[in-house]
């Protein structure tokens, strides 16, 4: 079962309740060891194989102090009910008798913005036995898999074996795992750790509390509205304007919080200080008395946060001085893509305006016949394909030319179309990430054969943490699927093939024999496998973005 960051937390608590879909623990039991250059280090991501702890026969040194019968400890009630707690990391765990207020994970100073890691566990005395379970994820490193922490101080992969790391204790605990480990020596990635806390031998009730960290070595920038990253910010302004840009501030795909902020390049246009939590506040002035029209300048602001500090470039562009008497179109060239025999693509906009800002109405004097437009406002002009050219692969350009009903002035805009049905050629252990358009298909193809059960096709689609979730796969045999197979299967269950009976349960209709899917439309990753022995041959997918707005980074994973 693959999985995805947002939402673990729930799976943590689901796998170890139904144990559905989960690999069974290698008989070879990955363990912590004291040499190396980091005992921590070398168990979960020192190994040769990939993406896999590395399998050793020594135990770790876990320095472990169990504090069973503090005097005057407050009490906790054991669990009645299920809660879920995620909160942003503690140098220190907090002590509580409320558990919504408690924070029992602590995990150094890396949570301050420092470079140790040292995970401790406390929590007060509970009223009753209670069993607690300590895991550990880490998606870049093993994205597959959730780590358990056993009474012998061991990780191993959850399993249907998955027992509590304390049995049948009240407490109260106070633990220290592991010795000191430097952040900085780390594989830069997430690291989720969980707290689990049920009624003794009762898995129907539970605390669970989540935090978490990162090793990252840049940050990432992304404007307050938007989705898009960005290494830099260039903003074009009228000379006596201004505007104030606010930038999120993440690590490895998490939030973090900046601790300071310096301009180290720019004059007086340009100002930057911390926003609180993780927004940086540009500000951004083109009234200033260093700046004039017709000029450009950079400026650099460095950010830390999070421990991590890397620097964003700002560029500030004057335009000159605006002729009342001029008009322009934007944007001044198009390029539409398609599918043979799939949708149009989206429609495209051009406006023409004068040097002001100001909308000025215009006449087309003449396009290519395979565009289509149709006025949508003053000036504004929605520009799409037609559908007759989309038939067949091809490449087309040509110009649109308008002349605009003020200054007589003629505009042009260069447009380009490309028609294409080439599936992308995929091996076994692909792995790809792509960006998807609202309502719009991608494909690949790959060939193969399949011996046994033992040694299946398996494809993977997995979102971004940040992105919609409206990119699904589907897998035809022998030639490419269609939307409206998609649809003819959007609402059917899964089809699982039983090795022993040879046959798919429940059956597949006539019209789906060729077809294999397994949506989802929750933050999990779709994850379809094809165990029906068969000869080689051309198996085509296709990612269909069903929702409305681009999906970016969509991770396509193949293997055979």
């Amino acid at each position: 079962m693959k999985k995805t960051i947002k939402g673990f937390s729930i799976l943590f608590l689901a796998a170890i309740v139904t144990i559905f879909g989960l690999k069974i623990a290698s008989a070879t039991t990955p363990c912590v060891t004291e040499e190396g250059y980091n005992d921590f280090t070398m168990w979960m991501w020192g190994g040769s194989e990939r993406g896999r702890p590395e399998v050793s026969t020594a135990r770790d040194s876990l320095y472990s102090v169990f504090i069973s019968d503090l005097l005057n400890s407050p009490i906790i009630p054991v669990p009645d009910d299920c809660q879920s707690f995620t909160y942003s990391p503690e140098t220190l765990p907090v002590l509580s008798e409320d558990i919504t207020q408690a924070k029992p994970i602590g995990i150094g100073t890396v949570a301050a913005g420092g470079d140790t890691l040292s995970i401790t566990l406390n929590t007060y005395q509970f009223s009753g036995p209670v069993d607690i379970y300590f895991g550990l994820y880490s998606p870049e490193i093993d994205p597959d898999n959730i780590y358990l922490l056993t009474t012998d101080g061991v990780f191993q992969e959850l399993s249907d074996e998955a027992a509590p790391w304390k049995a049948d204790i009240t407490g109260p605990l106070n633990e220290t795992l592991f010795s000191d480990i430097q952040v900085s020596n780390l594989p830069i990635g997430s690291y989720y750790l969980y707290l689990l806390v049920t009624p003794s031998g009762n898995l129907t009730n539970y605390y669970l509390w989540e935090t978490t960290f990162s090793s990252c070595n840049s940050l990432s920038f992304t404007p307050e509205g938007t989705t898009l990253f960005c290494d830099s910010v260039t903003r074009s302004l009228e000379l006596g304007t201004s505007e104030q840009i606010t930038l999120l501030t993440t690590a490895c795909g998490n939030s973090v919080t900046v601790s300071s902020v310096t301009k180290t390049l720019g004059g007086e246009w340009l100002s930057a200080n911390p926003g609180g939590g993780s927004k940086v506040i540009l500000n951004l002035n083109a009234g200033a008395s260093d700046v004039q029209a017709g000029s450009t300048y950079t400026g650099l602001v460095r950010v830390a946060a999070g421990g991590i500090i890397d620097d964003t470039y700002v560029t500030l562009q004057i335009p000159e001085q605006a002729d009342a008497t001029s008009t322009s179109v934007n944007p001044s060239s198009l390029d539409f893509y398609a599918y043979v025999g799939w949708e149009n693509p989206k429609a495209q906009t051009i406006s023409v305006k004068d040097n002001y800002g100001n909308p000025v109405s215009a006449t087309v004097l003449s396009k290519p016949d395979w565009l289509l437009l149709n006025e949508t406002g003053t000036g504004e002009f929605s520009v799409s394909c037609n559908n007759s050219y989309l038939t067949k692969v091809g490449s087309y350009s040509g110009t649109i030319y308008l002349r605009d009903d003020e200054c007589s002035q003629q505009l042009a805009v260069s447009v380009i179309l490309k028609v294409d049905d080439s599936p992308t050629t995929v091996t076994s252990e692909h792995q790809g990430f792509y960006d998807i358009g609202g309502g719009q298909v991608r494909y690949f193809k790959f060939v193969t054969g399949i011996l046994d059960c033992v040694n299946p096709v398996q494809i993977a689609n997995a979102p971004m943490a940040d992105q919609p979730r409206t990119v699904h796969v589907l897998i035809k045999r022998g030639s490419r699927p269609t939307i409206s197979e998609f649809e003819m299967t959007w609402g059917m269950g899964p089809s699982d093939y039983d090795c022993t009976l040879g046959q798919w349960i429940p059956a597949k209709p006539s019209s789906a024999k060729d077809l294999y899917w397994k949506y989802n439309i929750g933050p999990q990753a779709e994850f379809v496998e094809i165990g029906e022995p068969m000869e080689s041959d051309t198996f085509y997918i296709m990612l269909y973005n069903n929702g409305t707005r681009i999906v970016l980074h969509q991770r396509l994973t193949v293997s055979y």
